[in-house]
């Protein structure tokens, strides 16, 4: 083999150059000292005899980068535009711009264009050094320029403003400026330089942004410091003033004489020398004249003097200016004017046509002005003096002329030349332009230039002259047809695309082509000459394919050419490879090469006999000096596909799937997916053609159906036929929302507000999955649209365990009762299923009018209006039409007096909206209210109405009385008249002499007019024996029928009484006076009576007219009292009846639970205190919850609390007013609304698992009348300990996925539900799907567990079965000592029945009905006897009670009136309402439960099993005031004799403990005087007490019965000694120690500890305990009376 080397035309000739060979088989090609010309393409050839092999590398030289940039100094005005040219030898370098080392961000006015730096708009901030770095690969270079700015004239940046001050305060005025150069400022003060003292100060500083800022600071300014400040900032550009006024209180003050020079021919503003404020009025004169005559002299308003053309001698000279102020007060100030003729230059300019090398003059002669003058020349802006061009002379000619001189003109002459002349007046400037025409040279001549084909190319063509020369490029255009002579330039825009000349002279490609390459001129010219400059551009072209075959498709066998177009400088070398490898050696590839027209060069390959292995990927390369580049050609050799494999599921849905698998190779053109039902056979399969191009995204195959089992297998197709096909692939889609409504929809009213609902489920084909529930809506007709013209439907949710259900699964009648709705009123109802997924179609609207209801509100609106004095009218309006609920038969009225001593209520009906009362009685003050009426009952009571009827004429006033008081004397007395008519104003008595004739005068007759409160007057000097006597009262009216009366006037005086008796009301703890004014000569004994025993002076006092006074009277001080007087000529009496007015007594409450949101309260009234009742107030909470206070009118008994919590526990008293006062706080009842703990679903609704995850449906609790309001998921593996919680929220999601799940592995899934009636926690297990999405396989082939084993096992068993043994023993035992001797079924047998059987039992059933989560309610009942059945079960709602324990009641409220109240049995229950909704078969019991029976011999033969109960409202009220509920075992307990005496006590706010009641002991039941258990026994419960086995209010809650009279009551004392209750037994009375165990349930501290809770016992356990262990008692007597009790569950 031979290897050698060589480049495009071979190394020879090539100095520095090398090849040689190391070994044999390879070759080293050295370069030494790389030069520019060595880079090119090298070839390295090796060659045998099978073949001939190339590699091919570029070696490219690069060579120093160099920057330039243009210009290097660069001067700009503010505002004006900079440009800096960066010119790089190597047109591929990256350029950047640098400011002051920080890189130039091109925005705004800082633009970086190419290789361009624009700065537009210069500010102060621009000037600095610019820098040009250019960058290619590891070569770098820069050049920096700078930037200077020119000058500009001085801007003021801040001013002074104008003030008015009172002397004496510090002023400080300031002036800031900017310019170029920096300005300076100077001040004056009514234009006069400010004179500097200690008090005036003027500073100056250079601030930021080289600005100056100068300011004049007055210490303590006087009025002399008034007047115009002006600061003047100037340079050599320029300069700008500001002025303003600093006004100073005060009097007229002139200033010094001053100076002031005005110049010739300009305009001359004098101040007023004067300085003050205000001033009102100037006077001007020159030399003592007034100015006044001079037109071309003007006094302005501020005083300021204008001359308009200064003048010389003329306007010289002093003036004087007097300032006045209004009051009179006057300054005078003078100017001393001198005036100066400023310098005039005569013009002058420079010849035109100036060239380098020639010189030049001009003269500046000034042929006016002032002497002494100053000559000064400048060049664009800058002194000669300073420096300036060579070859530059100035010479002065006398003192009025200069000539400046130049010789051997340049470029650097040219410029702006001025010559400034100034003396004592002004300094003026004549400025002249020289422009020396220079011709252009080169400052970068561009050159030859080479660009790789697709890079950018900037070449430089920057020439300088004057005037500037323009930069034009062309390109050499030959015109076709014509030879060469005749070619010509033309622009590069017109002839080259994209490429483009600079605004710098540069020509810029920005991306080369062939078509860029040829010649090139740079043209630059100014007016005085031009030349240009001939380049070429070559631009170099690596290898680039014009076109090719992306593939080629042949059959196996056939022959295969592959092809590809390439063009590109030559030579062009083209090689092919096939994944990498050489074709060359390979006698089946051909190759060939040839160029085409054009240059292009066309190669091809052919493969023979193109077989499988030959198929893939060709690469075409091509390569020559400049680069390679390749192109790439797939050969596709076809034969029939092999099958599929790897098919699996990407994505699945309700109606198709996505699949994807594993092409074959090579892959086929088309593929055909085949897929059918998993109940059907592949004759029924559908087939979907799917393109081969599809493979990586996956393919869709549908229509499937929701919730179906599928089969789906692939087959490959190409051209050639069809493969096998794949493997089967199972699988399930999706559920969907059904895709029907809900069947045979409808509706019927069965209440007011409910209506009953039925459906048929939707068809089963289009359940698309496992229905779950049905969304229930409905709404009114009259608002089924909403703003969208869509009916807006109340949804609810009736679960699938909700709802009654008659038929098969799938195809049965759903029935469920919709409540809560508006009472007659037609509404839509519409069902709609839903499954996992979602809801289905709405049902079509069946359309229901609920029944008419009572009417939801009151008439609003009631109005009264006295019509008469007997009668008013009351008008109304009906209540809101969406509360009527029904058609409004008419309206019922109810009245009464207002101050409630009226217990008679009339009532009137009516059927309009206005109503008249009558017989009504004057001036009094009525409550009125109105309620409206349906034909299904009345609504509420409108708020009362207070109406007042009119006065009248009063009635005759009554008892009217005369008695003698003495000779000649008597007083007659009246009592009020019974019907007042109004407020009595007046009484008048008229009395005559019988017999007397009209105008008897005096003695005969008298009229006497007293005040409307005086019910006696006494009359004097009558002159008659018998005496006619009328009174008459008088209203606002007028005055009413006489009263009369005869009086015979005697001469003795007998004992008499004028005052009447009466009735009299007081409210407690009030002063009450019964009057007794009586007369009588002697004067009589008097004598008060109470009940008719004589009245002791304790708590009265007697006054002096006879009156009796009770002080502070009581309640027990209510009665008749009696007042007699007696003396010897006769006695007299009267009787007051007084009744004491208290607070009433607490009402009797209780409670019963109406639904899941109300509560319905009654009560009963009891002792009203002697006045009536005015109202009620309610008090109700819930546990652990703020009191709530609802007020109920005083005619009410009962009320329903709504709008409560469903599920939770509430406490209730009330309170009772009159007019005294307010009850105390009635007992109180604890009741529970309706609604239960959720229910779990069974697993197979709930959740759904697969191989890594489970799916959850927390919409499958059942939510038992409380809606769910948080729901918690945790799972574990069964081996685990730990708990993972993976969701905590609320039932709203309608699917909860848990993944990261291991394959076919047990679980368990914990699911904690919470509602407001309580929680509810349930464990799921389940055992996730395998790999495959199969069942996971039986539990075969696993290790037995350790414990299994025979040798563990049987040792265990052993041990288990002596232990057994040793406790079945120990039990016999015991038992056989604790059986009293007679054995058999005496005594013995019950007492061993009820105290060991019965407790494990009563164990044993309680932990089962938990279990069991079961609701049961407990009563006691008698055992039966012999001959009846001893496992009968309750037939009826009365054998049911479930009130049998209690509770004891939270404390009282923080109510003032609060009482303690003591409760009555108390068994504590933590089971909550776990099986709410759900009810136990009639008849049905629980295989494990047992019943507790034991049995009695009795010699009083069989109980009587009758049953009594006391209702509301009947006779059995007591003084106790309690509230009780009788169960049916203490109904049955009151007819069993031997334990009659066993009484039970409660007490309650009203209750009065009983006194001397001794504890029920051994001594005490042999007492002869009271024999134990002879008494009727009454359990007096409290109704409002739970039921320990059960929350759910009682099925028979309307037998509300009261305590009757004698009744004793039985409470757990606390614990006695050896830990046991002690429990109260007395017959008649309870023990002392009964308050303080009473005070524990009163929320007093508890005699057990301050963590303990009361004792409680159940009300079998009470009537148990209280008997006396029979076998303590050896009366035989006691022990055959004894009965046992069992409790039915």
């Amino acid at each position: 083999m031979s290897v050698h080397m060589g480049s495009m035309g071979g190394l020879g000739g090539m100095r520095d150059r090398q090849s040689f060979a190391p070994m044999p088989g390879s070759a080293v090609l050295v370069l030494e000292a790389a030069r520019a010309s060595d880079a090119h393409a090298y070839t390295c050839t090796a060659n045998n005899t099978l073949g001939v092999d190339q590699m091919s590398v570029e070696v490219i030289v690069e060579s120093p980068l160099k920057v330039t940039v243009i210009p290097r100094s660069l001067t700009a005005d503010l505002g004006g535009t900079a440009t800096f040219s960066c010119s790089v030898s190597d047109p591929a370098a990256t350029v950047s711009w640098y400011y002051n080392g920080s890189p130039v961000v091109g925005s705004g006015r800082v633009v970086a264009a190419g290789r361009q730096l624009i700065v537009s708009g210069v500010n102060r901030d621009d000037p600095g050094m610019y820098q040009c770095q250019a960058i290619r690969g590891t070569r770098a270079a820069q050049q920096a320029a700078q930037l200077m700015l020119g000058d500009s004239a001085p801007v003021l940046h801040y001013r002074f403003i104008e003030q008015t001050i009172q002397p004496g305060p510090p002023v400080s005025l300031k002036c800031s400026a900017g310019g170029n150069p920096t300005p300076t400022i100077t001040w004056t003060l009514d234009g006069l330089p400010i004179p500097q003292t200690d008090r005036v100060v003027v500073g100056e500083q250079l601030g930021t942004r080289s600005e100056v800022v100068s300011h004049v600071n007055v210490s303590h300014t006087r009025v002399e410091d008034g007047g115009r400040y002006e600061c003047v900032a100037t340079n050599r550009a320029g300069s700008t003033s500001h002025a303003a006024n600093l006004n100073i209180y005060g009097f007229p003050v002139s200033r010094p004489l001053a100076s002031v020079t005005a110049v010739s021919e300009e305009k001359l503003h004098l101040r007023c020398p004067v300085a003050g404020y205000p001033l009102h009025s100037f006077a001007w004169t020159k030399d003592g004249v007034s100015v006044d005559s001079d037109p071309g002299r003007i006094v302005q308003a501020d005083g300021t003097l204008v001359v308009e053309h200064v003048r010389r001698p003329e306007d010289a000279g002093v003036y004087t200016c007097t300032a006045s102020t209004k009051p009179g007060r006057s300054a005078t100030g003078s100017v001393q004017v001198s005036v100066r003729v400023p310098p005039r230059i005569q013009p002058f300019k420079f010849q035109e046509g100036l060239s380098e090398g020639m010189r030049t003059r001009v003269v500046c002669g000034v042929n006016q002005g002032d002497a002494p003058l100053k000559l000064e020349w400048l060049k664009d802006g800058r002194s000669l003096s300073l420096g300036g061009p060579p070859n530059v002379q100035v010479k002065v000619i006398d003192a009025f002329s200069s000539v400046l001189a130049m010789s051997s003109l340049t470029a650097a002459h040219s410029g702006r030349y001025t010559c400034e002349a100034h003396n004592a007046a002004a300094a003026v400037r004549f400025t002249a332009s020289l422009s020396v025409h220079v011709p252009p040279s080169w400052v970068l001549e561009p050159a030859d230039t080479r660009v790789s084909r697709g890079h950018a190319l900037v070449v430089d063509c920057v020439a300088r002259g004057h005037p500037e020369p323009s930069v034009t490029w062309k390109k050499k255009v030959t015109r076709e047809g014509q030879s060469s002579g005749s070619d010509a330039f033309r622009s590069v825009e017109l002839v080259s695309p994209r490429a483009v000349q600079l605004s710098n002279g540069s020509l810029y490609i920005a991306r080369a082509e062939p078509e860029h390459s040829g010649t090139y001129v740079c043209h630059a010219a100014n007016s005085v000459t031009h030349l240009s400059t001939t380049i070429a551009i070559a631009v170099n072209s690596a290898p680039y394919f014009t076109s090719g075959m992306p593939s080629v498709d042949v059959r196996a066998g056939e022959l295969a050419n592959l092809e590809c177009r390439v063009r590109g400088d030559p030579p062009l070398t083209v090689t092919w490879a096939l994944r990498g490898t050489s074709l060359h050696h390979s006698a089946r590839y051909e190759e060939t090469v040839k160029v085409g027209p054009g240059g292009e060069t066309v190669a091809r390959l052919s493969v023979s006999s193109a077989a499988q292995s030959d198929a893939g990927i060709y690469t075409c390369t091509a390569h020559n000096a400049y680069g390679r580049n390749s192109h790439t050609v797939r050969l596709n050799v076809h034969e029939p596909p092999s099958a599929p494999r790897g098919l699996r599921v990407v994505s699945e849905g309700s109606r198709a799937v996505r699949v994807s698998w594993a092409a074959p190779d090579p892959p086929p053109t088309s593929y055909v997916v085949q897929f059918r039902r998993a109940l059907e056979g592949w004759g029924e399969a559908r087939e979907v053609s799917v393109s081969g191009e599809t493979v990586s995204a996956g393919v869709e195959v549908s229509p499937l159906l929701p919730a179906t089992d599928y089969v789906v297998r692939l087959v490959a197709v190409n051209h050639l036929g069809r493969s096998p096909p794949s493997e089967d692939l199972r699988l399930t889609t999706s559920a969907e929302k059904p895709g029907a409504p809900p069947r045979d929809l409808r509706a019927e009213a069965t209440g007011p507000r409910e209506i009953r609902v039925s459906w048929r489920p939707p068809p089963r084909d289009r359940a698309y999955g496992l229905i779950l529930g049905y969304y229930l809506g409905y709404t009114p007709v009259l608002l089924q649209s909403g703003a969208s013209g869509s009916p807006q439907y109340n949804f609810t949710t009736v679960e699938s365990s909700e709802g009654g259900r008659s038929g098969p699964e799938g195809e049965g009648t759903w029935s469920v009762t919709v409540g809560s709705l508006d009472p007659h009123t037609d509404y839509h109802v519409v069902v709609q299923a839903y499954n996992t997924e979602g809801a289905g179609p709405l049902s079509p609207p069946a359309t229901v009018t609920t029944r008419e209801d009572a009417p939801g509100g009151a008439p609003q609106e009631v109005r009264c209006t006295g019509l008469s004095w007997d009668s008013v009218q009351i008008s109304w309006s009906p209540p809101e039409p969406h509360l009527h609920h029904g058609t409004l038969r008419g309206y019922k009225i109810e009245y009464e007096r207002w101050d409630g001593w009226s217990e008679a209520i009339k009532k009137s009906q009516t059927t309009a909206q206005t109503a008249v009362l009558t017989g009504l009685e004057a001036a009094t003050n009525y409550s009125v209210r109105v309620k409206t009426f349906t034909g299904a009952g009345d609504g509420p009571w409108a708020p009362p109405t207070l109406c007042t009827t009119d006065e009248d004429l009063p009635g005759r006033p009554g008892s009217v009385r005369g008695v003698v008081s003495g000779p000649g004397a008597f007083i007659v007395s009246w009592a009020p008249p019974v019907r007042p008519g109004g407020r009595i104003v007046s009484y008048t008595v008229t009395w005559r002499v019988v017999g007397a004739r009209m105008g008897g005068g005096h003695g005969r007759e008298g009229t006497i007019t007293v005040a409307g409160s005086v019910t006696w007057v006494q009359v004097d000097n009558v002159l008659g024996s018998l005496v006619e006597v009328e009174v008459v009262a008088s209203t606002r009216v007028g005055e009413g029928p006489p009263g009369a009366t005869r009086v015979t006037i005697t001469n003795t005086v007998p004992a008499a009484i004028y005052s009447h008796s009466t009735s009299i009301r007081a409210e407690r703890g009030r002063d009450v006076t019964l009057p007794c004014g009586h007369v009588g000569q002697p004067r009589p004994r008097l004598e008060w009576k109470y009940q008719g025993r004589p009245v002791v002076s304790e708590g009265r006092m007697v006054k002096g007219d006879g009156g009796l006074v009770v002080q502070e009277a009581q309640r027990q001080d209510s009665g008749n009292y009696t007042c007699t007087v007696t003396n010897e000529h006769g006695s007299d009496h009267i009787t007051y009846s007084l009744t004491v007015l208290v607070a009433p007594a607490a009402p009797l409450v209780l409670a019963s639970s109406s639904s899941e949101r109300s509560v319905l309260v009654q009560w009963k009234q009891g002792d009203n205190g002697g006045a009536p009742i005015t109202g009620y107030t309610l008090y109700y909470r819930k546990d652990h919850g703020a009191w709530t206070q609802v007020h109920v009118n005083r005619h009410s008994s009962s009320y329903t609390l709504t709008g409560l919590e469903c599920g939770s526990r509430y406490h209730v008293y009330a309170v009772a007013h009159n007019a005294v006062g307010s009850s105390t706080a009635s007992t109180m009842a604890v009741v529970r609304t309706l609604g239960g703990v959720p229910q779990p679903p069974p697993s197979v609704q709930f959740f759904t698992p697969n191989s890594s995850s489970v799916t959850v449906y927390p919409r499958a609790w059942v939510a038992r009348g409380c809606p769910i309001t948080h729901m918690v998921l945790e799972y574990r593996q069964k081996e685990d300990e730990h708990w993972v919680q993976v969701s905590s929220g609320g039932p709203q999601d309608s699917r909860v996925e848990i993944g990261g799940l291991m394959p076919s592995t047990a679980y368990l899934l914990r699911v904690t539900a919470v509602a407001s009636a309580g929680s509810k926690s349930h464990t799921y297990s389940f055992t996730t799907l395998t790999v495959a999405g199969e069942l996971p396989p039986a539990w075969v082939g696993r290790a037995s567990p350790q414990w299994l084993s025979v040798r563990v096992l049987l040792p265990l068993l052993t041990s288990v079965v002596a232990l057994a043994s040793s406790l079945a023993l120990v039990c016999y035992c015991v038992r056989r000592k604790t059986s009293p001797v007679g054995g058999g079924d005496g005594d013995g047998d019950g007492d061993s029945e009820g105290t060991g059987r019965g407790a494990n039992t009563a164990a044993r059933d309680n932990k089962h009905n938990l279990a069991q989560r079961e609701q049961y309610y407990a009563t006691i009942r008698k055992a039966p006897t012999r001959d009846q059945q001893p496992d009968r079960v309750p037939e009826n709602a009365e054998d049911i009670y479930p009130y049998a324990t209690f509770q004891l009641p939270d404390p009282a409220p923080p109510d003032p009136n609060h009482i303690p109240m003591y409760p009555i049995y108390q068994t504590r229950t933590d089971k909550q309402m776990e099986n709410y909704g759900e009810v136990k078969r009639r008849g049905s019991r629980s295989r494990n439960q047992r019943r507790s029976r034991s049995r009695s011999r009795s010699r009083g033969g069989v109980a009587d099993s009758g049953e009594d109960y006391e209702t509301l409202g009947s006779d059995t009220e007591t003084e106790h005031g309690g509230v009780s509920s009788r169960t049916e075992s203490s109904n049955q307990l009151d007819d069993i004799p031997s334990i009659r005496d066993h009484t039970v006590y409660a007490r309650g706010p009203a209750n009065k403990e009983p006194r001397d009641a001794p504890l029920y002991s051994r001594d005490a039941s042999r007492d002869a005087s009271n024999p134990p258990f002879q008494q009727r026994i009454h359990h007096n419960l409290l109704y409002h007490a739970e039921s320990s086995t059960s929350p759910e209010p009682s099925p028979t809650t309307e037998r509300k019965s009261f305590p009757r009279r004698t009744r004793a009551r039985c409470r757990v004392m606390g614990e006695g000694e050896g830990g046991k209750a002690a429990v109260a037994v007395p017959p008649t009375a309870v023990p002392p120690a009964y308050s303080a165990a009473a005070s524990q349930s009163s929320g007093r501290p508890n005699p057990r500890g301050p963590n303990q809770d009361p004792q409680e016992v159940s009300e079998a356990e009470c009537d148990r305990d209280i008997l006396p262990p029979p076998r303590r008692y050896s009366d035989a007597k006691f022990k055959s009376r004894v009965l046992d009790y069992s409790i039915a569950v």
